[in-house]
């Protein structure tokens, strides 16, 4: 698949999607969409990912292009529980590499 994030429209009303600082698969943003600090068509380096398994580890390997590029939410821990770095910019998606 080329592109793993689609947009559609219905209705009349205001619709904005916008999305800054995320690792994404596409070859182009969808119509609509806007877009900052953002990584394209980079391996994430996730840990582990077996899908005739099931399993999926989602933490970072070292080298991941999502380490240290995301943006500060206010929040200090990652699923884990560790402390997300203050500063310099998170790690992308939900775990923080220590």
């Amino acid at each position: 698949m080329d592109n793993e994030v689609t947009a559609s429209k219905q209705g009349t009303g205001t619709f904005n999607i916008g999305f800054t600082n995320c690792l994404w698969k596409v070859k182009t943003a969808p119509t609509g969409v806007t877009v900052a600090g953002m990584i394209a068509g980079s391996d994430p380096m996730f840990d582990s990912i077996n899908v005739s398994r099931n399993y999926y580890d989602f933490h970072l390997k070292a080298g991941s292009p999502a380490i240290d590029k995301g943006v500060a939410t206010g929040l200090t821990v990652d699923l884990d529980g560790n402390p997300r770095v203050v500063g310099a910019g998170p790690d992308l998606g939900s775990y923080e590499r220590q």
